[in-house]
């Protein structure tokens, strides 16, 4: 999911096509938003290719979390390898090796061992 206040200069800039849905929360009235498939995007120096995201108002979050959020990273993301999330540190570890990433795991549990 991409803050919504990137939707125009994203749609400038690739030659996308965008398609408008209507969805449905806990509110009262359905949200209009704009979904879109990007050919390329790089996160933590790993390139992704075609993946499809959704822009959204996030203002709300970075008001409640204190920061400014560009996107949320969701699931068909993070189903594409392996992850650890880090919320001490704030740090996305991600593995395209499923061996590096069972190593890794157990690298970050040695220095950051489970609480009683």
């Amino acid at each position: 999911m991409i803050h919504k206040r990137w939707e125009r200069k994203l749609t400038k800039s690739i030659a996308g096509r965008k398609t408008t849905h209507l969805i449905q929360g806990l509110g009262k009235n359905p949200m209009k938003m704009t979904s879109m498939k990007i050919p390329a995007i790089e996160v933590a120096g790993t390139a992704y290719e075609n993946m499809d995201f959704v822009f959204a108002d996030l203002e709300y979050l970075s008001t409640a979390s204190g920061f400014e959020l560009d996107g949320i990273l969701g699931f068909p993301f993070l189903s594409m390898g392996k992850f650890s999330i880090n919320y001490r540190d704030r740090r996305l570890y991600l593995w395209d090796d499923p061996i590096e990433a069972a190593n890794g795991l157990e690298r970050l549990s040695q220095l950051h061992p489970p609480q009683p």
